[in-house]
């Protein structure tokens, strides 16, 4: 039922005071407790509810038909305008102009039948009398207590009906119900409830919903939100809160950027939030594979198709790969927030792609004639993308470099894919671990072979000299041939400038794992090597003082007046 039915259907009910029970079922999160407050206080304002109090009840936690019962006063209302009293005030002030409710509470217990009645049962009891001719809404039935019957929860609310001539509101969703809950809620359904109202908002009602007084940042977040058919209030408020957390970092930039981030945000919070009803955060990961467009049948389709169907939503929504920007942006949505080392650098570069583009031509733009068409033109289409690449390769990804050769392969021109991954590695003026395909996200997508050798070619070439003091402190959980090679090499001096430079946690780093050789029954050669120079660094160490020479002594490393070191 549509937002408009739905309050035209609210606003009778709370006109009328014919005493009836009215559901409102719905998913979590679409707004229906919102929904229910805002007529109640439109209907208040207008004076159009013809009872005087009002109790609104959350079952969460509430474990016996007892304290819901005592909860239905103890949060009521008055809907008198001059009559503000709520509560266990109102109890006092009711029962006190007839007697002391406490005192009688006890008299109680001296009627037979009802001698192991508790004070509270009976304050309840007492209570429950002053339930008469109100408006009464029951929330969360699906979060009660697991003491309380949802049966009797309905059984109150007939009884209340009937008995009290009430007006009873019952609120929940259904599908977090258990399933034996479901078929007592079912069964009692006709029985109990009058009306029954399933509330389904648009994705546009939901966004107008979730922003009273949108500004122009809501705006951007309604609309992506509609575009992709959120419903929930709640994760729609959320990403406008994820998405105002990032924009300090990003506020130098373009509104280009902004928008992109937007757009990103949005999708991976729906996705993370509700994994029900979005495509899965690793679906959207994997659409990082040969840019999104040159995956097999079989990474495409499953069993029941939905890969296929979630990617031409996600075409349709603007989304078609997954690159760098958009991973930092899934963490700090999974993590609930963002920092700007991991953002800042990334919507820099976002922001030189945008100029360049605006100058030379969108690579991206080349990419639409081959999405957006079926027309016969793949000599246009490859045509614009090589053209567009040499203009573009400066803000091309790798992973992107390996879906352009890809496809100009694929589809008989290997000369000019070989031509761009020259261009690409030859011109790209970036440094080693740029080349280094160990240090990259998306490395496993990378799969073009000529392109995988030319990036270990010139990350060979890049690679700088291995620092003897940065290859000791990296093997404390694994090494190479490489790494014991480069600290075996060192000279004595090396080990004694590093460590008499060092201290604290740093220090005991490298002595941990210059000495774990020692424990090794079967060391090689570079291993009897480390160890030896450690130890001699250590005795020519605790031959300086006094106290340099017990320091040493926890490593095996003892000191006499005569003992020269060793020159190893």
């Amino acid at each position: 039922m549509t937002l408009e039915a739905v309050n035209r259907e609210l606003e009778f009910f709370l006109s009328s005071k014919e005493p009836e029970v009215l559901c409102i079922r719905g998913k979590w999160g679409v707004g229906k407790t919102h929904l229910w407050n805002k007529a109640v206080e439109s209907a208040k304002a207008n004076k159009k509810i013809p009872f005087g109090n009002y109790s609104y009840i959350s079952l969460f936690g509430l474990n016996s038909l007892a304290e819901l019962r005592f909860s239905i006063f103890e949060n009521q209302i008055s809907l008198t305008p001059d009559d503000e009293k709520t509560n266990i005030d109102k109890l006092d002030s009711y029962l006190s102009s007839r007697f002391d409710w406490r005192k009688k509470a006890k008299f109680i217990h001296l009627i037979p039948g009802l001698k192991g009645i508790t004070d509270s049962d009976a304050a309840t009891a007492l209570a429950s009398l002053t339930t008469h001719e109100q408006l009464i809404c029951i929330d969360d039935i699906e979060r009660r207590g697991r003491d309380l019957d949802i049966k009797d929860v309905l059984g109150l609310a007939s009884f209340l009906k009937e008995q009290r001539a009430c007006k009873v509101v019952i609120i929940l969703n259904e599908e977090e119900l258990t399933d034996g809950d479901q078929q007592d809620f079912r069964e009692s359904l006709e029985k109990v409830v009058d009306i029954s109202i399933e509330f389904c908002p648009s994705a546009v009602e939901a966004a107008e919903a979730a922003f009273d007084t949108p500004d122009e940042v809501s705006k951007k977040v309604a609309s992506k939100c509609v575009k992709l058919g959120i419903t929930n209030i709640r994760v729609i408020r959320r990403i406008d809160r994820l998405v105002r957390a990032v924009q300090p970092m990003i506020s130098e930039y373009s509104s280009e950027v902004f928008d992109t981030v937007v757009a990103s945000v949005a999708l991976f919070s729906w996705s993370n939030d509700q994994p029900t009803e979005a495509p899965s955060l690793d679906f959207i990961r994997s659409l990082s594979a040969e840019w999104a467009i040159l995956a097999s049948d079989e990474e495409v389709m499953d069993d029941s198709g939905s890969k296929a169907s979630w990617k031409a939503k996600l075409e349709d929504y603007g989304y078609t790969w997954t690159d760098e920007f958009d991973l930092a942006l899934m963490d700090g949505v999974m993590a609930g927030y963002f920092t700007p080392e991991k953002i800042v650098p990334h919507a820099k570069a976002l922001e030189a792609k945008i100029v360049a583009a605006r100058a030379d031509g969108s690579f991206e733009k080349a990419w639409e004639a081959y999405h957006g068409s079926f027309a016969n033109d793949a000599d246009e289409v490859l045509d614009g993308i090589y053209e567009s690449f040499k203009k573009n390769f400066n803000h091309i990804t790798p992973l992107n470099v390996n879906g352009t050769v890809t496809l100009l392969k694929e589809l008989g021109r290997e000369d000019q894919a070989k031509e761009l991954i020259d261009l690409y590695v030859n011109e790209r003026d970036e440094g080693h671990s740029f080349f280094d395909l160990n240090e990259y996200a998306f490395a496993h997508d990378i799969t073009d072979p000529d392109l995988r050798a030319a990036f270990d070619a010139k990350a060979v070439k890049l690679k700088p000299p291995q620092d003897f003091k940065s290859a000791l402190s990296s093997i404390k959980d694994s090494w190479s041939e490489e790494l014991l090679g480069v600290i075996a090499e060192a000279p004595l001096e090396k080990y004694l400038e590093v460590f008499k430079a060092s201290s604290g946690v740093e220090l005991r780093r490298l002595l941990s794992n210059a000495m774990q050789f020692s424990r090794i029954s079967n060391p090689s050669p570079e291993m009897e090597k480390i160890t030896t120079r450690t130890k001699a660094a250590l005795k020519v160490i605790g031959k300086e003082t006094k106290i340099n020479a017990r320091r040493v002594r926890r490593f095996g490393v003892v000191i006499s007046d005569d003992d020269p070191a060793d020159e190893t």
